[in-house]
């Protein structure tokens, strides 16, 4: 079990990249969001909503673990937290080159700057403030995404 928590925290080990571990993770969770869209045709928004829901309950189980071991409120080394803001940012929006390439550098801006009250869910206990905070970073970029594509793109 605990082998299953390090390598979905760690996100099969992008978490241990030596440069920007939370790039990297962010950037396969883009890889997988562009995956499961092409899988599904351009209509994997159920798959795309269960994803959500999965890295969010197997998140949460492995940021538990790390934050016990490590007595670190957010080890660097845990992405999964960033894969599952990625997806976040992602959800029902269109997928093409532009809703790609800003909603990721929204989520990464907002996810390093933790805007009110991001930094405030960062402080909750047992896990749940390492998902939570990426998840409202996903939040907050999903909606300036909503905002671009529905006044500028």
């Amino acid at each position: 079990m605990k082998k299953w928590q390090e390598l979905t925290g760690n996100f099969f080990y992008l978490g241990r990249s030596p440069w920007f571990p939370g790039t990297v993770g962010s950037a396969a969770g883009l890889a997988l969001i562009v995956l499961i869209n092409w899988l599904g045709g351009g209509k994997a928004s159920l798959v795309h909503l269960a994803a959500v829901i999965v890295l969010f309950a197997l998140g949460l189980q492995s940021s538990r673990s790390y934050v016990q071991e490590k007595l670190n409120n957010d080890p660097q080394e845990v992405v999964i937290d960033e894969v599952l803001g990625i997806f976040v940012t992602f959800l029902g929006m269109p997928i093409h080159w532009k809703s790609l390439l800003f909603g990721f550098v929204f989520f990464r801006v907002l996810d390093i700057w933790k805007p009110y009250p991001i930094k405030k869910l960062e402080k909750i206990p047992n896990g749940w403030g390492v998902m939570l905070d990426d998840v409202l970073a996903g939040v907050y970029a999903n909606v300036i995404l909503q905002i671009l594509l529905r006044f500028f793109w």
